[in-house]
């Protein structure tokens, strides 16, 4: 039942924000035509693939939107203080973190990097407990450790993905990473589409939200 709930939240968050993602999308495509570089499809896919479980995670870890911001949150800096009692919770997070771990390296080249990979899940679960601060929820060591963990399994599999179909790896990376470079923003394409789903779920719905409420004089 719970997983039903997380997909039914994420699949009408990712269709609210769509319009965003596709004019992402549409900007950066124009951007790297220009330059003679073109994304596959198979990439395309992958990318809103990507933005949709980006999306699950920070639904799953309840931030805040910014119209709920409020400074009523806890910290828990002893690991596996609570694994006694809430084991389900600690393999949530280890689990939450997989598709992370998997679709970074496989959509971007430069990310074929154990070491960027661990730091950017490392950092993007960080910045999840650090916003956490400012709800009524807790920014957790064990949760931290737990993602990160994730992202590492996850990139696990994407190595042995590579080396069984190195082809599919190749058509799931843009032109330009294998061949000739294009625009520098392509480069930052990972970081611009996080930062487009993190502005979706902080301000896009926190306005949403507000507008809701006013409307219906809540």
């Amino acid at each position: 039942m719970f997983i039903i709930i997380i997909f039914t939240e994420t699949l009408v968050s990712f269709i609210t924000y769509l319009p965003l993602l596709v004019l992402t999308q549409w900007s950066l495509a124009r951007i790297s035509t220009r330059h003679n570089d073109t994304a596959a499809k198979w990439h395309i896919t992958g990318v809103y693939m990507f933005c949709f479980f980006l999306i699950a995670m920070l639904s799953v870890t309840g931030i805040p939107s910014i119209s709920s911001l409020k400074l009523h949150g806890s910290i828990n800096a002893i690991p596996f203080a609570a694994i006694t009692g809430n084991a389900i919770q600690y393999l949530q997070n280890f689990l939450l973190f997989i598709p992370f771990g998997v679709l970074l390296p496989l959509l971007w080249s430069r990310f074929a990097s154990f070491s960027r990979t661990l730091l950017v899940g490392f950092l993007f679960s960080l910045a999840i407990e650090c916003i956490q601060l400012f709800s009524y929820r807790a920014a957790d060591i064990d949760d931290l450790m737990m993602n990160t963990l994730g992202a590492i399994a996850g990139y696990g599999l994407f190595r042995g993905l590579h080396r069984s179909f190195p082809n599919f790896v190749q058509a799931c990376r843009r032109k330009d990473q294998r061949s000739a470079p294009s625009h520098w923003l392509m480069e930052y394409e990972a970081y611009v589409y996080i930062g487009v789903v993190w502005f979706g779920m902080f301000v896009v719905r926190g306005i949403l939200s507000a507008g809701f409420m006013w409307w219906f004089g809540w």
